[in-house]
């Protein structure tokens, strides 16, 4: 993953924290709810958002008051966190006053 793609996504959390930021679509498939029901393509978003760094895993002093940039990628059930891009909260807080 290139420095270019994550700093994209960094800076489009920033500028929407502390909503997510979209990067983009991807067509993928969705299994159904109950066995009776079809399959079906949906698409789905690529999004980009900071979370507290401490709820993204576990506290320790040096992510107390950090964000973390979330990684939600279309078809993974599962979203990375990118722990080489945080930001102190009260950093994002005051831009926004």
């Amino acid at each position: 993953m290139s420095p270019e793609y994550l700093e994209q996504g960094f800076e489009g959390a920033k500028a929407a924290y502390p909503n997510a930021h979209t990067s983009g679509t991807q067509l993928v498939w969705v299994d159904p709810l109950f066995d009776d029901e079809e399959g079906e393509e949906m698409e789905i978003p690529h999004t980009w958002q900071l979370v507290d760094a401490c709820s993204a895993s576990f506290r320790t002093p040096s992510r107390e008051g950090m964000l973390v940039l979330r990684e939600h990628k279309p078809g993974s059930n599962h979203p990375s966190h990118h722990w080489g891009f945080m930001v102190a909260k009260s950093e994002l807080t005051q831009q926004a006053s």
